[in-house]
């Protein structure tokens, strides 16, 4: 097995952790940019979806450059939620 592959495989068995919890638990420590990443990995879009909310809310730094240009996120890009992501912080779809 691959190290990208077994990396997959983790996340999917840890998508059902409750990563709100984690996140609250482990601020500072992990950006919600982070968070968000992990699920485009395994293309779970509305949690992907819902981290990259919390990285808008928290003003990361890397979120305007990242949303629009990360390949992990390449499975939403015509989605409408995510193009109303990037609308509100004016980036052009």
């Amino acid at each position: 097995m691959t190290p990208k592959r077994r990396d997959i495989l983790l996340l999917k068995r840890a998508a059902d952790v409750p990563t709100g919890a984690l996140y609250a638990r482990n601020k500072g420590n992990y950006e919600a940019m982070w968070v968000a990443f992990q699920y485009g990995t395994i293309e779970d879009g509305p949690k992907v979806l819902h981290w990259l909310d919390e990285a808008l809310r928290a003003q990361e730094d890397n979120f305007l450059l990242q949303a629009k240009t990360a390949p992990e996120f390449d499975f939403l890009r015509a989605d409408a939620r995510f193009q109303d992501l990037l609308r509100r912080v004016s980036l052009p779809q």
